[in-house]
């Protein structure tokens, strides 16, 4: 029969009471510099044991009741004014320095102990966590993701919701150090990019991240561009992309693309020639520059970018020949068919005054041919005043058979 959390505790409590004893004998003697939260080395176990990091203690029971595990009642007030006392010392280490501990591997504890101190004062009233000293909210948000704890993390939560832009400097300072020396993660940055309530604090690190982020892996810069091209000014996000244009290495098509993408995007007459002429006729070049901008422009729902109809020729004409349409067993069209499709349909759909005639000049490039009923239906769509959704312009090519799609499992990508 399963153990109640009261037998839990008592079984935990009687198994403790050695530690208890030694504690109160080696602690109580300095019972005002821990009352001070100056004793940071002892209030670091205590603050482990609230977190949950102790290996030998059952963490079903709640962290203040692990620590009434490991002190008597007066060593144990003496040490919950230890952490709250803590939360306002003034010789807190810097976002750098909290950044080279995780680096090596050595976390600070002072990170326990504040982080212990933050989840208790949030207990009591989270909106005593607001009137912190901005020094300390720093600190606190860099040791969350410095030293790991088993908490949830509601006092971040409420912190990122009501300090943006303290949250973004705090993180900027943390990250430039990570990427100084040569990281490839950034801790945090999903949980920040991933949400547009986060949006304020993600316009402000994308720039600095990007600039100055080499060691960036393939799936975060793609995700990092494609929140800056919703969230980022243009202008400078160009400048960024022109920079590592020039600096990134073009044999490295899986990120050289991306940028290459990007700068399209927000420059297309600039950079048109420059894409079609880096891509030539690579797969393995072309395949990230699609995905990543069909990502994009389906995901646009603020319409950044409406870009002309002789755009989407350019993009058709350096991507659908290389890729050759394919359908599934269940005869529904394959990922990267319908990504090319997609880039149809905004040809379709494109409503500037040239639209008409890039699609015919689009139909008379051989290497188009495979598409021509494709663009039959493309240039019959661009004359309709109430355009289709892009679903609906798939099952009409579909059900027409006007997609000439082969089915070679081997190759459906």
């Amino acid at each position: 029969m399963a153990q109640t959390p009261q037998q839990r505790f008592d079984e935990e409590y009687n198994n403790k009471a050695f530690a208890r004893r030694e504690n109160d004998a080696t602690l109580l003697p300095r019972l005002i510099e821990i009352q001070q939260g100056r004793d940071t080395e002892s209030l670091a176990q205590f603050a482990k044991a609230y977190l949950g990091l102790f290996l030998d203690m059952d963490n079903s029971i709640a962290p203040a009741d692990r620590l009434r595990i490991l002190a008597n009642p007066l060593l144990e007030e003496a040490i919950w004014q230890g952490f709250a006392a803590a939360l306002l010392r003034d010789d807190l280490a810097a976002p750098a320095t909290i950044a080279d501990s995780l680096i090596a591997e050595q976390p600070l504890d002072m990170g326990y102990v504040m982080l212990a101190g933050i989840d208790r004062l949030m207990q009591d009233n989270p909106a005593a966590a607001l009137a912190l000293p901005d020094k300390t909210l720093v600190a606190l948000i860099c040791f969350y993701y410095a030293n790991q704890t088993a908490l949830a993390d509601q006092w971040l939560t409420y912190i990122v919701q009501h300090k943006q832009n303290l949250v973004a400097a705090a993180l900027t300072t943390f990250w430039q150090q990570l990427i100084t020396r040569d990281l490839d993660y950034l801790p945090g940055l999903y949980p920040i990019i991933s949400h547009q309530a986060n949006d304020n604090i993600t316009r402000q690190l994308v720039l600095p991240i990007l600039r100055d982020w080499r060691q960036c892996r393939k799936k975060p810069l793609r995700d990092i561009l494609h929140v800056a091209l919703r969230v980022a000014d243009s202008d400078p996000l160009l400048a960024v992309a022109q920079q590592a244009l020039e600096n990134w290495n073009q044999n490295e098509p899986a990120r050289y693309a991306l940028w290459l993408g990007t700068a399209f995007l927000l420059a297309p007459a600039e950079y048109e020639m420059v894409l079609a002429d880096y891509m030539g006729r690579s797969r393995e070049r072309i395949l990230p520059l699609l995905d990543f901008v069909v990502m994009v422009l389906m995901t646009d729902d603020v319409n950044r970018y409406c870009l002309p109809g002789h755009t989407f020729a350019q993009l058709l004409r350096v991507i659908a020949p290389k890729f050759t349409p394919h359908v599934d067993r269940q005869g529904n069209v394959c990922d990267n068919t319908q990504k090319v499709m997609y880039l149809f349909y905004r040809l379709a759909v494109a409503e500037d005054a040239d639209a008409g005639s890039a699609i015919k000049r689009l139909r008379l490039v051989r290497v188009m041919k495979l598409y021509a009923e494709v663009l039959e239906e493309v240039q019959a769509v661009q004359t309709l005043a109430v355009k289709p959704r892009f679903e609906v312009f798939v099952a009409a090519l579909i059900n027409d058979r006007r997609i000439k799609a082969k089915r070679n499992w081997s190759d459906l990508t």
